[in-house]
């Protein structure tokens, strides 16, 4: 099978391992597990800081107000004692390919993104709980921003869903509190390389044996340029 293209990502996989693995084989979650820590630390970590010191949390969770990024659900048993929060989890769901053609296909990705505040007594969630508000409008306005994108003129579109507030506890028996949030983003994807070379052709017409003084019949094809 010849050499080809889904989305960013080119077939056969280069064995360097100069980028992470994420980074070659799902580059859309892997900007989204880099842009989103970074919006959310613009916008809302000075205050994370004075708030997490107001609180009295211990000194590693006050530095930024994501401490840690998994880009896989966030299964009970991973939450443990290495776990550093607050925690931003990023995973797909589905993948549904639409309007699919031999050369090019929208493809409908589903994310969610969840936000993890770290176990807080009465006192603390007092005072950080209004943070999970802030996470979610920077998280939603942050998602319709095209400097997400390695090539923006292929998204076809930017959908958020649902924001849920929910109290989620881990293996541990401690209490967190989350913010759950939908996202769909449609790609339009070009498949390169789909057919080999058309090897042959130009000797074919150049051929020595055709008399020059026959007709050249124009076969006329027309092309339907409208895009769904």
């Amino acid at each position: 099978m010849a050499n080809f293209k889904v989305g960013e990502t080119t077939y056969p996989v280069t064995a360097s391992p100069d980028n992470e693995l994420l980074q070659d084989l799902d580059p859309l979650l892997y900007n989204l597990i880099v842009y989103l820590p970074a919006q959310l630390q613009e916008h809302l970590g000075a205050r994370w800081q004075t708030a997490s010191q107001k609180a009295r949390l211990p000194s590693a969770q006050q530095a930024r107000i994501v401490s840690q990024v998994y880009p896989y659900p966030p299964e009970d048993s991973s939450v443990d004692a290495e776990t550093s929060f607050p925690l931003l989890v990023v995973f797909r769901g589905a993948e549904t390919p639409e309007n699919q053609t031999d050369v090019l296909r929208n493809v409908n990705n589903e994310f969610t993104i969840q936000y993890i505040l770290p176990p807080l007594d009465a006192a603390q969630k007092e005072q950080l709980y209004p943070f999970l508000k802030g996470v979610s409008s920077v998280v939603n306005r942050s998602l319709r921003s095209k400097s997400l994108f390695i090539t923006p003129n292929k998204v076809v579109s930017v959908n958020t869903g649902q924001t849920r507030w929910e109290s989620w506890q881990a293996e541990t028996n401690q209490m967190f509190h989350t913010i759950i949030m939908s996202c769909n983003i449609t790609e339009r994807i070009s498949n390169a390389n789909v057919y080999q070379p058309l090897a042959g052709i130009d000797s074919d017409l150049l051929d020595a044996s055709v008399d020059p003084s026959d007709p050249i019949l124009i076969n006329q094809v027309s092309i339907d340029t409208e895009e769904p």
